[in-house]
């Protein structure tokens, strides 16, 4: 559906919003956020959303804007059930800088978001594709950081009762392998997780 989903240069990333009829997505296209002129927004990832009409067609994408979209690249969200989004921001001077964000969602208007510190992010190293647990509690996301089987692996992150993240641990042989293993996603009903692995 190039009307919608498949515009611009590239689009990947696709989460349930909230509800089942209600998606939101990453996508390089006309129309993003951009802070210079001579910046091409199809050039840099943003964060839409969009939602299924009555005659089951998805109405047009709508780009979420400042502050949660900026004129860096911003993709690959995942959003708890009690509206805090997090998703991973970068720009192409510092492209090792992949990190991860966190932004609270008001009434579809979002707080500036921060760059969630040490231990999650790792200076130096990409914290990417990330999966957050319905209660946001629980974060899986991919990195290439110390301590991995190779290229990207998949961790686990978890909030203590002081609300302070733990010490990031990989998946395990199980899951990681010496390749890149990214795109971690958990059906918590059919308790299935599945992800994406070069091996």
């Amino acid at each position: 559906d190039t009307s919608v989903f498949n515009r611009g240069t590239v689009s990947m990333a696709t989460m349930f919003f909230g509800r089942q009829n209600r998606l939101m997505f990453s996508s390089a296209r006309k129309g993003g956020v951009i802070l210079k002129p001579e910046q091409n927004s199809e050039l840099l990832f943003d964060i839409y959303w969009t939602e299924k009409s009555n005659d089951s067609t998805w109405k047009p994408a709508v780009n979420f804007g400042r502050p949660l979209n900026s004129a860096s690249h911003d993709a690959t969200a995942t959003i708890s059930n009690n509206n805090v989004i997090y998703y991973t921001r970068w720009n192409d001077k510092f492209r090792k800088d992949q990190y991860i964000h966190l932004a609270r969602m008001v009434d579809f208007k979002f707080y500036e978001s921060y760059t969630l510190e040490s231990p999650v992010n790792y200076p130096g190293k990409k914290s990417i594709t990330l999966f957050v647990s319905e209660d946001g509690r629980t974060l899986y996301f991919s990195s290439n950081r110390d301590g991995g089987f190779g290229g990207h692996d998949l961790f686990i992150a978890r909030l203590d009762d002081l609300d302070q993240w733990s010490k990031p641990t990989t998946l395990g042989v199980g899951v990681n392998t010496v390749s890149d293993d990214v795109g971690f996603y958990v059906d918590a009903l059919a308790e299935k997780a599945y992800f994406a692995s070069a091996r």
